[in-house]
């Protein structure tokens, strides 16, 4: 996926069950739902038990590349990888809220628990203003046009919306 938001969920907006393969690029997750269910707007397992208990395990081959993962909840990101085999996933260049910043392999390049200044998330409009600390944070993908279809900048802006 790219230029996309991802946004209005009250349960997660992507969840990986029992590894997968994915990519997103210049994303926005924005975890701002209203209503009384609020999960992270992201999980992440390598594993599943179906109903008879019987256990699936699944390497997770990702990307997660110049994304904002961020919303009410202290973690916006849900890590259930206790059967960790070969996984290859990283998140890099992103600006994630998650409580206690991490130091795993997976992580680069990350901007932690800084506001993004979205001009107006109660309305779910997640452009930003021009304190936004996603501007020229990312690193340089095919992605030219955010999705508004404005030019990228080289560094682009994390997320789907380019400054302008």
């Amino acid at each position: 996926a790219e230029n996309c938001v991802i946004a209005k969920n009250g349960y997660h907006g992507f969840i990986n069950v029992a590894g997968s393969e994915f990519t997103f690029n210049q994303c926005t997750f924005a975890g701002y739902a209203g209503g009384q269910v609020q999960l992270p707007v992201i999980g992440i397992s390598d594993f599943y038990k179906d109903q008879e208990n019987v256990t699936t395990v699944t390497d997770i081959n990702g990307t997660i590349r110049n994304c904002v993962i961020y919303g009410h909840q202290d973690n916006e990101i849900a890590f259930n990888l206790d059967n960790i085999g070969t996984n290859t996933f990283s998140i890099t260049h992103s600006l994630i809220k998650l409580k206690d910043e991490s130091n795993e392999p997976f992580y680069s390049s990350i901007i932690w628990n800084t506001d993004p200044a979205f001009k107006n998330p109660g309305e779910y409009d997640f452009d930003i203003w021009y304190t936004s600390p996603l501007i020229n944070a990312g690193i340089a993908t095919s992605v030219g046009l955010d999705i508004k279809g404005n030019s990228r900048s080289n560094p682009p802006d994390i997320g789907a919306y380019e400054f302008h």
